[in-house]
C-alpha cells in the first residue's frame, strides 16, 4: 500500500466583488499527500474528513544514527513503509509529467489578493515536494532497523535534490554504523550544491573506513578548490586505494591550481608519486613541465629535487639539457635526483656527465651514479667502476662489485687481478674474483707464478674461496704433474693450517721438481708442522739439492742445522 495518494490541488485564492467566496478548483490538478485513500474532488460536498489536509509528520530530533544495529520494535512496520517508499517515489516520477523551468515563485499579482507567494523549489511540483518529504520521513523511520534495511530506504534518495535529502543523507554519513550505508549517504550527497558536499567530504575524510573515505572523494570533489585540502590529506592516506583515489580526482579535476598540483607531488613519496606522476604526464603534459622548470630554479633544495624527478624523457634534448645542469646543483640531494632521472636519457653528454658524478664529494651522488653506470656496456664506465673498488663508502663498493658480478667475463678477470696491485682496490677486487669462479680461476693459479707479497696472499684467499683446500688436495694425486705443481702453489698461497697439512704430502712427490718446490715453500713458514717436514726431507731426500734447499729452509727460520 501506498504511504501518499492524490489530493485536488487548489489554486490561489481571489478576491470576488466583496463576497470572499473560494474560487472552485481547477479541473485536474491532483496532488499527493500523506494518509489519505483516494483523491479528494475539491467539491463543497466533499467528506471534510477525506478533504482536510494531512498534518505534517513531527521532525524527528537529532540522535545518534541509529543508537544500535539490532531491529527496533517497530522493525516490520518500518521495513513495510521502506518498501511502500519506493512505490510511491516510482508513482510520483511518473505523474511528474513536464514541468517549468523556471526556479521563480509563483505569485498572484491580481488587484486584491490577499494570498501570500506559493514558492515551488526549482522546477519540483508540489505533488513531488510532498513525496520526498514522505519518503525522507521514512527513512528517518528507518533509523532502528537493520542495516541493509536501512540501506534500502536510504536508496530511495538516489537522485533527490531537496534539502531534507540531504539533510537525513548526512545524519548517516555522520552517525549509522555502516559502511555500506555510509557509502549510499554518500551517493545522494553527490547532488548537493558545493557547501554541502564540502561538509560530507570532511565527514567522509575522517571515516574509519577506507571504502567510504575513497567514495568521499571519488563522489563529493567537484572542481571547486575547497575540495583541495582535503585531496592533499588524502595523499598521505595509509591506505594506497585512497591515496591513489585522491591522485586521480586531484589531476582530474582540480584544475585549476597548479600549486596544489605541486604540493601534492611533495607530499607524496615513492610508488604514490610515481603513480601520480604517471597520470599528470598523461593529462597535463605541458602544465607538469612549466611546474618543472619554474620549481628547477627554486631556492628551495626540496623543489629542485622534484624538479629533477620530473626532467622529461620523451624530449631528450630538453631532457639532457636539464639533467646536466642539475648535476652542477650546490645540493647532494639534487645532484643524487638529477642522476637517477638522467639514467633514462642516454646521450653521449649524458653519459660523460655520469662517468664524472661517479667521483662526486657525496657518497649519495656516487652511489647513484655507479647504479646507472654498471647497468650500460660502455667499457669506459667499466674502468670508471672498477676505480671505485677501492670508494670509502660501503655501499658504493657492494653496488659496483654488485654491478660487474653481472658482467664477469675473462677480461673483466685480467683486470681486476691487475687491480690487485692497488691496495686501495684490492679488498674489493678479490672480492669480485672469487664471485667470476669459473672465470677467475685459472687466471688466478696463473697469477701465482710471479706474485708476491700481499698480492700472492689476496690470490691465495681467492682460491680459498674459489678452489679449496680439498680440491687441491684431491689434486696433488693428479697424474697430471703440471696440476700436482699448480696444486702446491694455491696451497702455499692459501697458507691456513690445512692447506699446509695438505702442501707436506708433496714432500714425498715423485717428481723431483715438485718436492723442490714444496721445500721453498715451507721455508717460508714457522710453523711447527713444516719445520718437522723439512729436517725429514733434509736427512732422507736422495736428491742433495733438495735436502739443502730443507736446510737452508730451517736456517731462515732460525733452526739450528746439525747434520751430516
Amino acid at each position: 500500500m501506498s504511504i501518499f495518494k492524490k489530493r485536488r490541488r487548489d489554486p490561489p485564492r481571489q478576491a470576488s466583488s466583496g463576497t470572499g467566496s473560494a474560487a472552485a478548483p481547477a479541473p485536474g490538478t491532483d496532488t499527493w499527500v500523506l494518509g489519505s485513500e483516494t483523491p479528494a474532488t475539491g467539491s463543497a460536498e466533499a467528506d471534510p474528513a477525506r478533504s482536510a489536509p494531512v498534518p505534517d509528520a513531527p521532525h524527528t530530533p537529532e540522535m545518534p544514527w541509529p543508537p544500535d544495529e539490532h531491529e527496533g520494535p517497530e522493525g516490520e512496520e518500518s521495513a513495510e513503509s521502506a518498501a511502500s517508499a519506493a512505490s510511491a517515489t516510482e508513482a510520483t516520477s511518473g505523474a511528474a509529467g513536464t514541468t517549468p523551468a523556471s526556479t521563480t515563485p509563483e505569485v498572484d499579482d491580481s488587484p486584491g489578493s490577499g494570498s501570500a507567494a506559493r514558492p515551488v523549489t526549482g522546477a519540483v511540483r508540489e505533488e513531488e515536494i510532498v513525496g520526498v518529504v514522505a519518503v525522507v520521513e521514512v527513512v528517518r523511520r528507518s533509523r532502528e532497523l537493520p542495516a541493509d534495511e536501512r540501506l534500502v530506504a536510504l536508496s530511495q534518495l538516489d537522485g533527490v535534490t531537496h534539502p531534507e535529502a540531504f539533510e537525513v543523507a548526512l545524519a548517516a554519513l555522520t552517525h549509522d554504523l555502516s559502511s555500506g550505508v555510509r557509502e549510499r549517504a554518500i551517493r545522494v550527497l553527490a547532488d548537493a550544491p558545493a557547501a554541502t558536499r564540502l561538509e560530507a567530504l570532511d565527514i567522509a575524510s575522517g571515516d574509519p573506513q577506507p571504502a567510504v573515505r575513497a567514495a568521499g572523494l571519488n563522489r563529493l570533489v567537484g572542481d571547486d578548490i575547497g575540495a583541495a585540502r582535503h585531496v592533499l590529506r588524502a595523499l598521505e592516506d595509509p591506505d594506497d586505494a585512497v591515496a591513489d583515489m585522491a591522485g586521480e580526482v586531484l589531476v582530474r579535476r582540480i584544475r585549476s591550481d597548479p600549486a596544489t598540483v605541486w604540493a601534492a607531488l611533495k607530499r607524496s613519496s615513492g610508488a604514490r608519486r610515481e603513480r601520480l606522476k604517471v597520470v599528470l604526464a598523461g593529462e597535463r603534459p605541458d602544465e607538469l613541465e612549466q611546474l618543472r622548470a619554474e620549481h628547477a630554479r627554486s631556492d628551495d633544495p626540496e623543489d629542485r629535487v622534484l624538479a629533477a624527478e620530473l626532467v622529461p624523457t620523451r624530449d631528450i634534448d630538453l631532457a639532457t639539457q636539464a639533467g646536466l645542469a642539475l648535476l652542477r646543483d650546490p645540493s647532494a640531494n639534487v645532484r643524487a635526483a638529477a642522476v637517477r632521472a638522467l639514467a633514462r636519457v642516454p646521450t653521449a653528454p649524458v653519459i660523460e656527465g655520469l662517468r664524472a658524478a661517479i667521483t662526486d664529494p657525496s657518497p649519495a651522488v656516487r652511489l647513484e651514479a655507479v647504479r646507472t653506470l654498471v647497468q650500460q656496456d660502455d667499457p669506459a664506465g667499466v674502468d670508471r667502476l672498477l676505480g671505485r673498488l677501492g670508494d670509502p663508502d660501503i655501499r658504493v663498493r657492494a653496488t659496483v662489485i654488485e654491478g660487474l658480478e653481472r658482467r664477469a667475463s675473462r677480461a673483466l678477470a685480467h683486470r681486476l687481478i691487475a687491480a690487485l696491485e692497488d691496495e686501495r682496490l684490492r679488498t674489493g677486487a678479490t672480492e669480485l674474483l672469487v664471485s667470476m669462479d669459473r672465470f677467475a680461476e685459472p687466471l688466478l693459479l696463473d697469477a701465482l707464478a710471479d706474485r708476491g707479497g700481499a698480492v700472492r696472499e689476496a690470490i691465495g684467499e681467492a682460491l680459498d674461496q674459489v678452489v679449496g683446500v680439498d680440491e687441491l688436495s684431491r689434486r696433488l694425486t693428479s697424474v697430471d704433474r703440471d696440476e700436482r705443481e699448480t696444486a702446491v702453489e694455491a696451497l702455499a698461497a692459501i697458507g691456513t693450517p690445512a692447506a699446509l697439512g695438505q702442501l707436506l704430502r708433496s714432500l714425498d712427490d715423485p717428481d723431483e721438481e715438485i718436492r723442490m718446490r714444496a721445500v721453498r715453500r715451507l721455508g717460508t713458514t714457522d710453523d711447527p708442522r713444516a719445520i718437522a717436514g723439512l729436517r725429514s726431507t733434509a736427512e732422507r731426500d736422495p736428491v742433495r739439492e733438495i735436502a739443502e734447499a730443507a736446510k737452508e729452509g730451517l736456517r731462515a727460520q732460525d733452526v739450528v742445522v746439525d747434520l751430516d
